[in-house]
């Protein structure tokens, strides 16, 4: 991989200031809120979905005392994923089967992930479409029995008829941390159906077909207002399942 980047890029991807001269950072005329801004999202987002991404990757990786069931890769994320997913990962999780009944550990554990270790405000009912989850932990833990109830307490997150596709990663050593990643896809994200609205009315109120309404938008916005709809339509219909009808600019 690296070597094909560094091909087609025809640059040292370990010589950093190459990379930045190619993609000049954001930072280098940015008033001080934007600054800080942009260093909280590489400092926070940044760690959070490579932590995401790792956890993915986990199926895929060969490591000793390890197996995994079904096997899963890239390839199977690409052939099932939704275009659009929000992650939950939920590590270190306290399992013990000792302790009481299962199913409701197991139903606690999902609904804690869902409602606290999302990445994104999914809600209380996001109707996912679909969820992808990779369950990791000692064999006692992750293993397919469990899956019967992993699917009955994801039940009342997701849409009916949703597709529910699992993965065990188990380690054979007593000491492995449980984790559980959920990727929720196309869940109901009650910001994001906020922003769109609010960006829908806004246009309205603040443009019109008149020459002078259009240069004050392009002046005001810093882009046309074609640019700017267009961009809300396609976010509109991505997520049309959830918007209300009649909504829509042009």
């Amino acid at each position: 991989t690296v070597d094909y980047l560094r091909k087609e890029l025809a640059v040292d991807i370990a010589d950093i200031d190459s990379i930045e001269s190619m993609v000049p950072s954001t930072l280098d005329e940015a008033s001080a809120a934007e600054a800080r801004t942009e260093q909280a999202f590489v400092e926070l987002v940044n760690p959070l979905a490579l932590d995401v991404v790792e956890a993915m990757l986990s199926p895929g990786v060969w490591e000793s005392a390890k197996d995994v069931f079904p096997t899963t890769d890239l390839a199977d994320y690409a052939r099932k994923l939704d275009p659009v997913v929000v992650p939950a990962l939920y590590t270190d999780i306290g399992l013990i089967p000792d302790a009481g009944s299962m199913p409701k550990q197991l139903r606690t554990m999902i609904d804690y992930a869902v409602k606290e270790c999302s990445y994104a405000d999914v809600g209380e009912e996001p109707n996912a479409e679909s969820v992808y989850y990779v369950m990791s932990g000692p064999t006692h833990i992750a293993k397919a029995e469990y899956g019967m109830h992993l699917k009955e307490a994801l039940e009342k997150f997701i849409a009916p008829g949703a597709a529910i596709t699992p993965c065990y990663v188990q380690y054979h050593v007593p000491d492995a941390k449980t984790n559980l990643l959920l990727l929720l896809g196309l869940p109901k994200i009650p910001e994001l159906v906020t922003i769109i609205n609010e960006a829908t009315q806004l246009v309205n109120l603040h443009s019109g077909a008149s020459p002078l309404k259009q240069g004050w938008f392009m002046r005001s916005k810093g882009t046309s207002r074609k640019e700017l709809v267009d961009a809300i339509n396609d976010f509109r219909e991505l997520f049309s399942y959830y918007m209300s009808p009649g909504e829509s600019i042009e």
